[in-house]
């Protein structure tokens, strides 16, 4: 039920990422286009771009903990025995949780700071565009957790996130 729930999350996450770049490259492009044709674009497109750039970064984070795309060093993980291993995925996990729900409580903080601070262009508060930052943190929580679970339950080795 977990994994089900933790697939579907990152799959609809997924899914709401490709669809921001999507509209990111069409806004940009449209910029482009105004430019040349008109010589000037409107102000909007640079805001939402950028915007939508910072939402697919942070998704994107959330989901590739389950392919395992974030940066670490093995070089010396693989020296140790598997019980070594387990725990040290274990230690790293806990500090990167830890690192997490401090990121959610700053982004809350943050959120109840920028709710009356309005973007200049497209005249929304900025709290909607930082929204993002502890929403990320918890998905990043939750996927850490499933993928030390997993670890855990195969011994040490990493599966797909379709398992």
């Amino acid at each position: 039920m977990w994994s089900k729930v933790v697939n579907t999350i990152n799959l609809l996450s997924e899914y709401i990422t490709y669809l921001f770049v999507v509209i990111m490259v069409v806004i940009l492009a449209f910029q482009i286009l105004t430019r040349q044709l008109f010589g000037s674009s409107f102000l909007w497109t640079a805001d939402v771009a950028r915007y939508l750039m910072i939402w697919v970064i942070f998704l994107g984070a959330s989901f590739s903990f389950q392919y395992g795309g974030h940066v670490s060093i093995n070089l010396l993980t693989e020296k140790l025995s598997i019980k070594y291993k387990k725990l040290l995925h274990l230690i790293v996990s806990i500090l990167c949780i830890i690192f997490l729900v401090m990121l959610l409580i700053k982004g809350i903080e943050l959120i109840g700071l920028t709710m009356t601070q309005i973007s200049t262009n497209i005249n929304i508060p900025m709290a909607y565009v930082y929204f993002i930052i502890p929403f990320s943190a918890l998905l990043q929580i939750i996927n850490i957790i499933d993928v030390t679970i997993r670890y855990w339950k195969t011994g040490g080795k990493l599966k797909e996130a379709d398992d």
